[in-house]
């Protein structure tokens, strides 16, 4: 009588990653300060090589910190976000972070009316671009991870 020694293979769930804050910001920071930096390299612009590390990188590492600190908050308790689909979860969420980036560059550039006028520095006018584009990319990034790091939903028959 011989045992079957064979092992059984991993379930999903041991494979999951767990979803590291830190990590998401540290990474939503580098990955677009590298590219568009390389991007003014090899263009030869250097306003986007500046504006790769401060307005690019730096919008994208502040929204992928309070998206995901918002999504660890709202996961306590079994809220919604934990149990929704992972692609409306995550299209919600990045038109949501791109919209409200839009309004705040629309104020700062000086365009919402009775504001005091448009902050006088060089980078500001880059923002109309960088900040709802960075905030879309690093939502849908950091909700994706998050799901993705969820236990699975229960299938509805």
């Amino acid at each position: 009588m011989s045992r079957s020694t064979a092992v059984p293979a991993e379930s999903e769930t041991s494979r999951r990653k767990p979803f590291r804050l830190w990590l998401e910001v540290l990474i939503a920071y580098a990955a677009p300060a590298l590219m568009a930096f390389v991007g003014g390299v090899i263009s030869g612009q250097p306003e986007l090589m500046i504006a790769a590390f401060t307005t690019i990188a730096g919008s994208s590492a502040l929204v992928a910190l309070i998206v995901g600190a918002l999504l660890q908050l709202r996961a306590k308790g079994g809220r919604w976000p934990a149990s929704a689909r992972r692609v409306p979860l995550v299209f919600g969420f990045a038109i949501i972070a791109a919209a409200i980036s839009f309004g705040i560059a629309w104020v700062l550039n000086g365009q919402a009316p009775g504001h005091w006028g448009a902050l006088d520095v060089p980078w500001v006018s880059r923002l109309w671009f960088d900040l709802p584009l960075s905030s879309f990319l690093a939502t849908s990034i950091v909700t994706w991870h998050w799901r993705t790091a969820q236990k699975p939903r229960a299938r509805q028959a």
